[in-house]
């Protein structure tokens, strides 16, 4: 959520970068600068991921645990 809320200050941030360290060419700015910017697309989409099965594993979890205390018979 943080990566993507400030996606634009990075693409902006990685242009600057590519401008500062290639020289000064269009073509090579932009071919440091388009990886990086994809880099970053997917770093967003696999903490995105890793994100969703996180809450996946911590759902089953809970049910796990449910089914557990539902089960245990405590007036025995």
């Amino acid at each position: 959520k943080g990566l993507a809320e400030k996606r634009r200050f990075a693409v902006v941030g990685n242009f600057i970068f590519a401008a500062v360290v290639t020289p000064p060419d269009i073509v090579s700015q932009c071919s440091l600068a388009i990886p990086m910017v994809f880099l970053y697309e997917m770093s967003i989409i696999a903490s995105h991921w890793a994100e969703r099965k996180r809450a996946e594993a911590m759902d089953e979890d809970e049910s796990i645990a449910d089914e557990t205390v539902d089960e245990t018979d405590f007036n025995t």
